[in-house]
């Protein structure tokens, strides 16, 4: 009884293990512009999925159970460059990502032309209506 016992238990510990099927990505976002320094509460994505997080205050993220094959990953913090990373994720195994940011520059040219003609929207005079 006790050796049928003992196969059964190692049976169903055999089938757990091969019914994992995806495996995990893991990694971490940094700061370009700030000496590497890890951004916390960046949004990181897996496109085509329902799947997203947020890193934490070290800037690790991590997906589990992610579906084997091709993926794209896409990283995202305001002020910042979006990134989209290719992954290839396998079963059982954990795929590494560790990618920096950079800042995204602003065009003030573009930001004061845009701004002026706003201005002049606001001044021109009313036109009165015809036909009254």
């Amino acid at each position: 009884m006790y050796k049928f016992l003992l196969t059964f238990v190692f049976l169903l510990l055999i089938g757990y293990c091969y019914s994992q099927q995806g495996g995990s990505i893991k990694g971490q976002i940094k700061d370009a512009e700030m000496f590497e320094e890890p951004l916390l509460f960046a949004q990181v994505v897996l496109e085509n999925s329902t799947q997203a997080a947020q890193t934490n205050f070290h800037g690790i993220f991590e997906f589990i159970e992610v579906p084997e094959g091709h993926h794209i990953l896409r990283i995202s913090y305001p002020g910042y460059k979006t990134l989209k990373i290719p992954v290839q994720v396998k079963n059982n195994q954990i795929t590494k990502v560790d990618q920096s940011l950079k800042a995204r520059t602003l065009d003030i040219s573009s930001l004061l032309e845009s701004d002026a003609s706003a201005t002049n929207l606001y001044n021109q005079p009313e036109k009165a209506e015809e036909g009254k």
